[in-house]
């Protein structure tokens, strides 16, 4: 989950509302910019969010920082939503987390 809508904030969908009454859940990986000023997707629902499926899920948060510089709107995808500059450190942190399922 990248940049996501994690939780309820002005009542949009959200991850946690689609998985309400879910079973258990396969692994998931959270990755956020701690800068993302998106008001849908902070940074600090990660360590919420997982807290709240702890018991149904392995759950991996991974915050980034830097790049940039940022452009558009907060919710933008060139802005620390979409984690500008730090693309290659996006797809590295991706690519080991799936790796590493691997058996």
């Amino acid at each position: 989950l990248t940049s996501g809508l994690l939780l309820a904030h002005r009542g949009e969908s959200n991850v946690a509302a689609l998985l309400d009454g879910a079973g258990a859940l396969p692994p998931i990986l959270i990755v956020a910019h701690r800068a993302d000023s998106c008001p849908l997707s902070p940074a600090s629902d990660a360590a919420t969010f997982a807290a709240s499926l702890a018991a149904r899920a392995r759950i991996e948060i991974t915050l980034i920082d830097g790049g940039g510089p940022p452009s558009g709107g907060n919710c933008a995808n060139s802005n620390f939503h979409g984690f500008p500059g730090r693309d290659g450190e996006f797809v590295a942190i991706v690519a080991a987390w799936a790796k590493a399922l691997t058996p």
